[in-house]
């Protein structure tokens, strides 16, 4: 087996190749000039016995999420338009095709591809590069992503590209895809449902690549693990993978065995969850998530996680009420709340038409959406009517937290907003992404701020927050300025309300320091425990 490797890299080249695209630090006080100055990059190979070599220079600035086929011949990645991190993450995809002579013909594969996937693949012979992407210009947001495959050694043009698995009248999300053992696997979420199927891909007379026939598998792969493997030969081959469900948290299945993996003791068994559906105030469908101790009655109080993006697709896993890392649901489930995560419109997997439901009415239909899954609770005798509701999110969810406060002080009694904002056109201009207004609002371009911004922003209603309200934000979030939280802080610590404001240093937008993640999600738990105890964890 050889073992092949590819880097991009900023000049002058590190001791160990990594992915590097930030600019060599600046001197001491020296200014920062806008525009930036973006540098080039270069690509780097390693090949056995040879290693590391340079093998492409002026890369385009913004290029990452570097792929390379199993064969070692062919690299492929997303350039992207933007320096600063946009909600659209509009970009293109290149391709570098290397030859024996250690030269790279380096090659531009889409122009105007809009929203680029996380993840792109190469097929193990180099052929062919898969991407998801959707090519709108419009609405690169809230129109979902497709699965594409085209040539490496094709051009802009795109006549060889075909749509390689083609989206359902549904229009699920692409969770995830790849190559393992000659076979494609490909992840979507219909809804909050994972569904995970394997293809065996063909490339036609013209050139094209074909997928045959999906053999759906018989559990979705679990999120974020390694792709199936095929263990044992001939007729004793099984297939070997992780699994998750909404009753099982994360498993090797091994043909038909299914081999537990070392979980804390019980943890499995402490917790459930289900989908409840709801029908908002215009007849609208929506699922929420809803998680609860297994032991756990009606009158336990309610929390409501906001979630953020809103464009993001959510499976319905065991595994969330079990997390402790991006939010603490296990520590709030353990101290007696029940806890609702409403997939309101914006969400993904819900087809082009439900994503973008909530372009224009932000704040009010997505928020009626919460209330009315917080409604579909109480009618279901899942949730007892008096019990004290809280509300958190972080990023939109933050918005989303600071609207639900404002906007209906009687139906909340506490809330935790994480890196959210107050103001769209602030937000835009002073972190510089002005796709998330262009699509949602309108025009940044358009002055006076119109007087529809107005309806669905926290900044004019958060004098009429009576609740408890917590903030937190990383001090260098470049999406959502910590200016936002900040102002929301100060207009409640006037008026005398109970708030408290907590950075961090060195985060961007969310933690990714495992103490910051660890003294927040602590901070979340206690700021609920403290202004709406529970029978497990009361008041002290």
């Amino acid at each position: 087996t050889q073992l092949f490797a590819v880097a991009l890299v900023s000049p002058p080249v590190p001791p160990i190749a990594v992915l590097e695209d930030a600019p060599p630090p600046r001197p001491h006080a020296a200014p920062t000039v806008y525009p930036p100055t973006l540098q080039s990059l270069e690509l780097h190979r390693h090949v056995p016995a040879q290693g590391w070599s340079c093998v492409a220079r002026d890369v385009p600035p913004l290029s990452e999420r570097l792929a390379l086929s199993a064969d070692g011949s062919v690299a492929a990645w997303a350039t992207m338009r933007c320096h600063i991190p946009e909600e659209g993450e509009r970009g293109d995809v290149f391709a570098c095709t290397f030859g024996d002579d250690s030269s790279a013909a380096l090659r531009r594969l889409t122009r105007g591809a809009g929203r680029i996937g996380d993840a792109l693949c190469v097929t193990p012979d180099g052929s062919h590069v898969l991407f998801a992407a959707n090519f709108s210009a419009d609405r690169p947001i809230t129109t979902h992503l497709r699965l594409w495959a085209q040539p490496a050694e094709s051009d802009t043009a795109g006549e060889r590209r075909v749509e390689l698995v083609p989206q359902s009248t549904s229009e699920a999300h692409f969770d995830a895809f790849g190559f393992a053992d000659d076979a494609l696997y490909v992840t979507r979420i219909v809804g909050c449902t994972p569904h995970s199927a394997a293809y065996t891909c063909t490339v036609d007379d013209d050139g094209r690549l074909v997928a045959g026939e999906a053999r759906p598998l018989a559990e979705p792969i679990a999120a974020g693990a390694p792709l199936p493997r095929r263990c044992g030969d001939g007729d004793a081959a099984a297939l070997a993978y992780a699994t998750e469900s909404a009753s099982e948290l994360p498993l090797l299945l091994l043909g038909e065995r299914r081999v537990p993996l070392g979980h804390a003791d019980g943890l499995g068994e402490r917790f459930c969850g289900r989908v409840v559906r709801a029908t908002a105030s215009d007849g609208t469908p929506i699922d929420a998530l809803f998680y609860t101790a297994r032991d756990a009655s009606a009158d336990a109080p309610l929390l409501v996680h906001v979630h953020g993006g809103p464009a993001v697709a959510f499976r319905h896993t065991l595994r969330n009420a079990a997390d402790h890392t991006r939010y603490p649901y296990r520590a709030l489930l353990a101290a007696g709340y029940a806890v609702l995560m409403p997939l309101f419109r914006g969400t993904l997997g819900y087809g082009d038409a439900f994503a973008a439901a909530n372009i224009g009415v932000q704040g009010s239909a997505d928020l009626d959406d919460v209330l009315a899954s917080i409604g579909a609770l109480h009618d279901a005798e899942l949730v007892a009517r008096d019990v004290p509701v809280g509300v958190f999110g972080g990023s939109y969810g933050g918005y989303m937290t600071n609207r639900a406060l404002s906007a209906h002080p009687e139906r909340f009694a506490a809330g935790v907003a994480e890196y959210g904002f107050l103001s769209v056109r602030d937000m835009t201009l002073e972190g510089g992404d002005f796709t998330w207004e262009n699509e949602y609002n309108g025009d940044v371009t358009v002055w006076p701020v119109p007087p529809s911004y107005a309806a669905g922003e926290p900044l004019h209603d958060m004098h009429r927050v009576t609740a408890p309200m917590l903030f937190t934000h990383g001090e260098n979030d470049d999406i959502c300025p910590p200016s936002q939280s900040a102002i929301a802080y100060r207009i409640l610590k006037s008026l005398g309300r109970c708030t408290g404001l907590v950075t961090y240093p060195g985060e961007g937008h969310g933690y990714a320091k495992p103490q910051n993640r660890v003294d927040r999600c602590a901070r979340i738990a206690l700021w609920f425990v403290e202004h709406i105890p529970t029978k497990v964890v009361p008041r002290k």
